[in-house]
């Protein structure tokens, strides 16, 4: 009964950290929606690949660092990407921008 009880705690330990990081991805679209009114008032494009590669890169390296698997936090990352372009889309504009 008391690694059932335990199984439990960290169970709970485990779906606080996952709604810390929802969170934290709600924060970083807040971020995003302001970046996508900047590109929307510079007349700048939605993709950037350059700042894509260098992300992808920081990752790899800090992935790395932990220990922890470079290709799937890559596909967890490009996620957030593919969510942060849409997002920028719906606020510059479908079509507007992209290269």
């Amino acid at each position: 009964m008391n690694e059932v009880k335990e199984l439990d705690e960290l169970r709970e330990k485990i779906e606080d950290l996952d709604m810390q990081i929802i969170d934290l991805i709600d924060k970083r679209m807040s971020v995003v929606e302001e970046i996508a009114k900047v590109k929307r008032n510079e007349g700048l494009p939605i993709m950037d690949e350059e700042r894509e590669e260098e992300l992808a890169s920081k990752i790899a390296h800090f992935a790395t660092d932990k220990k922890m698997d470079v290709g799937q936090l890559k596909e967890m990352f490009n996620i957030m990407i593919e969510m942060s372009i849409n997002r920028q889309k719906n606020i510059i504009g479908e079509g507007d921008l992209i290269h």
